[in-house]
């Protein structure tokens, strides 16, 4: 990866994300599913207001944790990502899951593991609202 774009993915996007979710407003939450070709997600979808420049008045449809590899363990160590598999049930993406080690710049760590390969999608509502 470009260097400035790892500083841009690791500095201002979790940056801007938290500014967007201090100063907004969730209002309710409510259950969100799409089709996936992996299999079915389950979301949130969730009013959000922001009062700044450009206002922001509109539904979005959140999903934390969505894997995208299979967990680079064992022989999959230092390798190149293996595909996730497809899963059979609806996969529940309403929990942020473990982030990749790393070393603690802040004092407060989520946690973290080497099962760490997920996204976190946050999208215009698919819904008409």
């Amino acid at each position: 990866m470009d260097p400035s774009l790892r500083l841009l993915s690791t500095t201002w996007f979790p940056i801007i994300n938290a500014i967007a979710l201090i100063f907004g407003n969730q209002v309710t939450a409510e259950e969100c599913t799409v089709s996936t070709s992996q299999g079915n997600v389950r979301g949130e979808t969730i009013w959000f207001t922001y009062d700044g420049s450009p206002s922001i008045n509109q539904t979005i449809d959140v999903f934390k944790g969505i894997p995208y590899a299979e967990p680079p363990v064992g022989p999959n160590r230092f390798r190149k990502p293996v595909p996730k598999a497809p899963w059979e049930t609806t996969l529940n993406t309403t929990t942020f899951r473990s982030i990749c080690w790393q070393f603690p710049e802040f004092d407060i760590i989520p946690p973290q593991s080497e099962d760490c390969l997920f996204l976190n999608i946050w999208s215009p509502s698919v819904k008409v609202t």
